[in-house]
């Protein structure tokens, strides 16, 4: 295998496996250590998981602050002890809501910043111990609410005691406490039942294929790759001049009329130098490279 594969494998996550699991197989099939995976998904979801492949793991931070997209079932009249439908029940309740009344509840958290409580079964470290560590002795640790953002959420289909919602969100955002939440806010219990993961750092669903199809297909494993821009979309694109190409590869700054702004995508040549900055200088600003991924 190429050892010099540089890019993003974008990866349908199928039930059973960690993310971490992802990433061992992808570094026996492609026989390389350089991979890491942007934004984890629980063992029970599926969907979108963008790989970083050689210089792209440089980039993953940039690629989790994008929106990501999930659609998600939540089954009413349970509350578990995990926030989704394989943990343990501890709450019950004969009431399930209307169509309407879900309806409500959603458009309450629409286009909204919220404030989440993070689950006991998360990997959110406190103290240097992961939470779920906590959790599996029986122990409950104080948390204190992180802040996230709900971009868009809608009902798709409501049956029986269940209902299909997509949600766009920020990072971060935990989407079992999510619906755990709002179906207290129907004052009834609820607990998600599925988790399907549609975008994740600009890339779709559409696009990924499973680890089975990845190494069927491992002689045209470049063709599948998507570049490095593709998950950096979000980032406004600057170009330095052809003559300060190697000014900037060496990491000098290099003087610019643009005001100032953060992470950039540079240019210089046609191609994708890497991450940067517009700095404000006494005389004239500067731009800053970063992430030198060329």
């Amino acid at each position: 295998m190429n050892g010099n594969l540089n890019g993003i494998l974008p990866i349908f996550k199928e039930t059973g496996f960690t993310s971490h699991d992802v990433v061992a197989k992808l570094r026996g099939i492609l026989k390389t250590k350089k991979i890491g995976h942007s934004g984890t998904l629980d063992p029970n979801a599926t969907g979108a998981l963008p790989i970083c492949i050689g210089k792209a793991t440089k980039i993953s931070d940039y690629m989790m602050l994008q929106p990501k997209e999930y659609i998600a079932e939540i089954t009413f009249g349970i509350e578990t002890a995990t926030e989704d439908i394989w943990g343990e029940v501890l709450n019950y309740s004969d009431k399930i809501p209307t169509r309407d009344e879900i309806i409500s509840s959603i458009d309450k958290i629409n286009n909204q910043e919220i404030q989440q409580i993070p689950p006991m079964y998360s990997a959110k470290k406190i103290k240097g111990k992961k939470l779920y560590e906590y959790a599996r002795k029986g122990e409950i640790i104080s948390r204190e609410p992180i802040r996230v953002t709900v971009y868009q959420a809608e009902l798709l289909r409501k049956y029986e005691n269940k209902a299909l919602i997509r949600i766009r969100c920020s990072k971060g955002t935990y989407i079992r406490t999510l619906l755990k939440d709002l179906a207290r806010s129907m004052d009834t219990c609820g607990t998600m039942s599925f988790l399907l993961r549609t975008l994740s750092s600009g890339i779709s669903i559409d696009n990924c294929l499973t680890l089975e199809q990845i190494e069927h297909n491992i002689e045209s494993i470049e063709d599948i790759m998507l570049p490095m821009e593709k998950a950096l979309s979000h980032l406004p694109k600057i170009e330095v001049d052809d003559e300060k190409y190697n000014l900037i590869l060496n990491g000098a700054k290099i003087s610019t009329s643009l005001d100032p702004m953060e992470q950039n995508l540079i240019y210089c040549r046609n191609e994708f130098i890497g991450i940067g900055e517009v700095l404000k200088s006494n005389h004239s600003n500067i731009i800053k490279v970063k992430k030198l991924l060329h």
